[in-house]
């Protein structure tokens, strides 16, 4: 795997965060602090059903009820998933996929 990449802004317990994934990445933190959240966000972003979800606009929030952090999103809400070339990203309301090294889709 490459470069792996989670950036969120004021999602649930989450106000800012900036971190590479690497092939061991511990949460460390009080309760509360939003590990869980992370892992929750981190399993949906690697989910590549997901990411068809997104290219086709059906059931994108799906994953979040299942994990039960639906109700975090804020009108401010920001996030950003990359993987290697490509991003998912979360902005204003919106999913978008975005490739930096193929065609955009």
């Amino acid at each position: 795997m490459g470069k792996e990449q989670l950036v969120v802004r004021n999602f649930g317990p989450i106000t800012n965060l900036d971190i590479e994934i690497r092939p061991i990445t511990l949460f460390i933190g009080t309760q509360g602090s939003g590990k869980s959240t992370i892992s929750k966000l981190l399993t949906i972003c690697r989910d590549i059903r997901w990411w068809l979800q997104i290219l086709n606009g059906k059931d994108v929030m799906k994953p979040f009820v299942d994990f039960g952090i639906n109700e975090y999103f804020q009108e401010d809400s920001f996030f950003s998933y990359v993987l290697d070339d490509e991003e998912i990203k979360y902005e204003k309301g919106l999913f978008e996929y975005k490739s930096k090294g193929k065609d955009e889709s």
